[in-house]
């Protein structure tokens, strides 16, 4: 008989699957809205993509890891204030207001990306997903928020795409706000992209500082994994 606590534990990681079937569902209804019309194969290509790949990796993370689910799902109480309000702004103005804006240009034709551009775009968009899904499995920390996790026993992770960056999620991110323009068509959609990647870049900064400042052995962590996003440079 499973406990209580197990019963939560699905319960809430069953609220975070839900929500990521519905997340290409309303930006799908967001671009085709501002888009007015639904004839726009590139577009239903992509959103069909977006619904299939993250259907099936929020599912497998709901069998494999759903703690890791239930966390994600809800905003600690303990999360640093700065990153409850910048974390939903870098959302909608990269995801949604994306979706809107890649819609009008379609509307009034202000720009065309050749089609052959679908397949480097859907090439980077799964690895994207890649990335993600590997921080994911590696990191049982993995949550939508900045917080020191006390009450997980919060510790550095250094293995799997944490060895090459320090924050491989913020990359998986950015490789996917600037590969959806390309496998839709829309030059448009990369000035959502570019804002949303400054956001990110001013997120992993703040995160960065609060990480090497509170959690133990993040310190030697940095000083062994240089980069924070971009190996290199960053």
């Amino acid at each position: 008989m499973e406990s209580f606590e197990q019963n939560q534990i699905k319960r809430g990681a069953g609220k975070y699957l839900i929500r990521s079937i519905i997340a290409p569902v309303l930006m799908a209804f967001l671009y085709f809205l501002s888009a007015g019309s639904i004839n726009h194969p590139q577009a239903w290509f992509y959103f069909i993509l977006y619904f299939i790949v993250s259907t099936l990796t929020n599912g497998v993370l709901y069998l494999k890891k759903p703690e890791l689910l239930f966390h994600r799902a809800t905003t600690k109480a303990d999360a640093k204030g700065w990153d409850k309000l910048l974390t939903p702004v870098a959302i909608v103005s990269g995801f949604h207001l994306q979706s809107v804006v890649m819609g009008l240009d379609a509307r009034f034709s202000w720009s065309l990306i050749p089609p052959g551009f679908v397949i480097p775009g859907t090439i980077l968009y799964l690895l994207a997903f890649f990335i993600a899904t590997w921080a994911m499995f590696v990191n049982s920390h993995f949550e939508a928020n900045v917080r020191i996790q006390e009450d997980r026993d919060h510790q550095v992770i250094s293995t799997g795409p944490y060895k090459i960056v320090r924050h491989p999620a913020y990359v998986a991110i950015i490789i996917s706000l600037f590969s959806i323009p390309l496998i839709i068509g829309s030059v448009y959609g990369f000035i959502n992209a570019v804002i949303a990647t400054i956001l990110i870049v001013i997120r992993t900064g703040m995160e960065d500082r609060t990480l090497i400042k509170e959690l133990k052995g993040y310190p030697e962590y940095s000083n062994k994994t240089k980069f924070r996003i971009l190996p290199g440079l960053w």
